[in-house]
């Protein structure tokens, strides 16, 4: 359960409030009743000199009428002749005359002159006794009354009561006190007292014993009664008054208490409606109340500072979840935001992705920051152009203009964009390829967006067609695409059966001998049905699974390597290379000891590459083949004469044999200009002393041109198409090749 402020406050006011009463009242009960006691004792002390000094005055006057009774002549007559009858005479008439009673008696005193308090004849009487000789005793008495006391009652408020020891009858009161009255007052309760006092404003008397005889009476004691009824009053006045200041101080305290709520929580129900609108993201400015605590006033900055740091950190991470760190451009969000809200309004867009081609070779060559300014450089180009560049991957943007741009405006823009990128002393070359896609009317979502930019940059690459449009057939090869490379990896993992290599024989155009043979792998998919290797090559490359592919094939040449060897056929086997193997480390320095380990020699295989797969780094591939050429393997280039850099090639690398591009050998019978390069290439040849295998020979008068300019070696289906294993021992067997036998290899 929470507490609020109000009630604190209120708690520790009112707590605060009535502990100042509860330690002051009983305090200042006890002081007063404190000070009535010291009073009520100062006066009754007074009040006993006073009592002594009256009965000590009307005892002396006692005492004088007792000596001048003695100096009558009739009582020392009386006296003399020791006569008790003649000597209360004396007396009776004595006291006849003066008012006084006098009387004579035998008592024997203890003291010569004896006083006290006794009753006699149902009054009470002062009586003094005189010792006049061993048998005789005089006594007078004088009645007290009222008057005795009346300076008493008058200057000081005490009266006298007689009372009887023995049953408490009141024998004299100079207050008209009844018997109930006296006890009441005996056996008051302080406290009590001054509870019914406070509260009926009774009066207050006050008794204490007193006792003043020169002989102590048995059975009359003598009380003094004290009236104090205005010191309780103004006492109970006092405590009124301190009652009633400890209510108004609670009234104040709760008034207080509320007042100071108030200031607090009208300020905190703002700061709590501020934080609620600051969760919600309304970044309000806050004011404070002009009566504010100090306190309300900090907290009120330290919202604020919150707020405007919150407000900075959500646009900042608003800024990064929209756009691209390095070039500051629009991110993928903002992309799938923007194609969202455009499909739902269908608002028609052009997209123009944009594809940087190489850019990590650029980061590589000339270092990461060269690159990432060649992206901003590209960026400030195309922002230049009205409309949004996002950037949704590293080495991909897409580009939406105000308004559709025409063929002429894309070319201009993919000019623009393959501009030189000047880096210090460094002119870096930019190349990028362009598709465009039209929203919605070819888009169902942004996940279909991504996909089909993704299909269209891919068919722009593959076919180096650098501006491409999307077109739904492209979709039709891309799903194509994707089940080739799904089925190959299921066939390479689960079904190999569907896979298998066939040999192309090699010949010898000179003594029509089989020199070798180039193992080309086939794929009859289950599912796909006969799939040509041009085509899943491409796709197996494309997609980052060649090295399984080449793996596989090494493993099933080897094994059937090992049964032409066991059949004495002696030929080596061309096995082709991607350029994903000759990048691999691994597969360099574990090749020649599997051959090894299997019982054969790098003499066994001949390893061909095209130009395309030295292009993508020619630092690894001139590395990595010199150190297979060193462990004794032949390299031959395939394809010769369709790249952009054939006699760097001859020179840079150690090649051994040159394949011609059999798009040169199939028509070479009617195509002048073919006939002028392959004359040229086998001169070329000559000259560098390396081995020429023409491929692709389809007709024997291209085979005739070949012979009659001095081609070494041939391929292609005039000679032989490529065969199984078994068919190829068949026809070895048969004799259609001459072939060179082997011993056979230990077991």
């Amino acid at each position: 359960m929470h507490t609020s402020i109000r009630q604190i406050l209120t708690n520790v006011m009112v707590g605060g409030v009535l502990l100042i009463g509860v330690v002051f009242l009983p305090a200042i009960w006890f002081l007063s009743n404190g000070l009535i006691e010291r009073h009520q004792q100062h006066t009754f002390q007074i009040a006993k000199d006073q009592f002594h000094k009256i009965i000590q005055q009307s005892a002396e006057t006692l005492h004088q009428q007792s000596i001048e009774l003695l100096r009558q002549p009739s009582f020392r007559k009386a006296l003399e002749s020791k006569n008790f009858q003649n000597l209360a005479d004396a007396a009776q008439r004595f006291s006849d005359r003066k008012g006084t009673r006098f009387s004579v008696s035998s008592t024997e005193l203890l003291m010569p002159l004896t006083y006290h308090v006794e009753k006699y004849q149902d009054q009470v009487f002062l009586t003094v006794s005189i010792k006049v000789n061993d048998a005789v005793t005089v006594t007078a008495r004088e009645p007290i009354t009222k008057g005795y006391f009346n300076t008493l009652i008058t200057e000081h408020k005490v009266g006298v009561i007689f009372q009887y020891q023995s049953n408490g009858a009141i024998l004299f009161s100079s207050n008209h006190l009844s018997d109930i009255s006296l006890q009441s007052i005996r056996n008051i309760n302080p406290i009590r007292l001054w509870l019914s006092n406070f509260l009926n404003s009774e009066k207050v008397f006050v008794s204490t014993p007193f006792a003043f005889y020169s002989v102590p009476h048995p059975e009359v004691a003598i009380y003094l009664i004290g009236e104090f009824t205005g010191y309780y009053e103004m006492v109970n006045k006092l405590q009124k008054v301190l009652l009633g200041l400890i209510i108004l101080l609670l009234l104040l305290a709760l008034l207080l208490a509320w007042q100071v709520s108030r200031r607090v929580n009208i300020p905190l129900r703002r700061l709590v409606k501020h934080a609620d609108e600051l969760a919600q993201g309304n970044y309000i400015e806050l004011e404070p109340t002009p009566n504010s605590l100090s306190e309300i006033k900090n907290l009120y900055s330290a919202l604020s500072v919150l707020k405007n740091s919150v407000k900075r950190r959500e646009e900042q991470i608003l800024y990064q979840a929209t756009h691209d760190l390095v070039t500051g451009l629009y991110n993928r969000n903002f992309l799938e935001q923007t194609i969202s809200r455009s499909i739902e309004a269908e608002r028609r867009l052009q997209l123009i992705g944009i594809k940087v081609l190489g850019i990590r070779r650029i980061s590589e060559l000339y270092g990461y920051a060269s690159g990432d300014k060649c992206l901003q450089m590209l960026a400030q180009r195309l922002l230049r152009w009205p409309g949004t560049v996002t950037r949704i991957s590293d080495d991909e943007l897409v580009f939406i203009p105000e308004h559709a741009l025409s063929e002429e405006q894309i070319d201009t823009l993919k000019h623009i964009a393959e501009q030189p990128v000047e880096i210090e002393y460094f002119s870096i070359p930019v190349k990028v390829a362009l598709i465009t896609l039209n929203c919605p009317q070819q888009v169902e979502n942004v996940a279909d967006m991504f996909k089909k930019i993704r299909i269209t940059i891919d068919e722009a690459i593959t076919s180096k067609q650098r501006v491409m449009a999307f077109d739904d057939k492209l979709e039709v090869r891309y799903a194509r695409r994707l089940s080739i490379v799904l089925e190959l990896k299921n066939a390479l993992v689960n079904c190999p059966h569907e896979l298998a290599v066939v040999y192309q024989p090699i010949i010898n155009l000179e003594t029509n001998a089989l020199t070798s043979v180039e193992a080309l792998i086939r794929w009859n998919s289950k599912k796909l049905g006969v799939v040509s290797p041009d085509e899943f090559i491409k796709v197996a490359e494309q997609a980052g699974i060649i090295d399984k592919v080449t793996d596989w094939v090494i493993q099933r040449v080897l094994i059937e390597l090992y049964e032409f060897r066991q059949l004495g056929y002696s030929f080596p086997i061309a096995i082709n290379l991607s350029s994903h193997d000759i990048q691999r480390e691994s597969f360099i320095k574990s090749f020649t000891p599997l051959l090894k380990e299997v019982g054969f020699s790098p003499a066994d295989i001949e390893l061909d590459l095209t130009e395309s797969d030295l292009l993508s780094d020619l630092n690894a591939a001139k590395r990595n083949l010199t150190a297979l050429h060193k462990s004794g393997f032949s390299l031959a280039i395939d394809d010769f004469g369709t790249g952009y850099s054939s006699l760097a090639y001859i020179k840079d690398f150690t090649f051994t044999t040159l394949k011609i591009d059999k798009r040169f050998i199939i028509t070479l019978d009617k195509n002048e200009s073919d006939k002028l390069i392959v004359k040229t290439i086998l001169l070329l040849a000559k000259a560098l002393r390396l081995a020429v295998t023409a491929e692709g020979v389809e007709n024997e008068e291209s085979l005739a041109l070949l012979k009659e300019w001095g081609c070494t070696h041939a391929q292609g289906y005039f000679l032989s198409k490529p065969l199984s294993a078994e068919e190829l021992v068949k026809q070895c067997r048969d004799g259609k090749f001459n072939v060179t036998s082997k011993p056979k290899l230990n077991s």
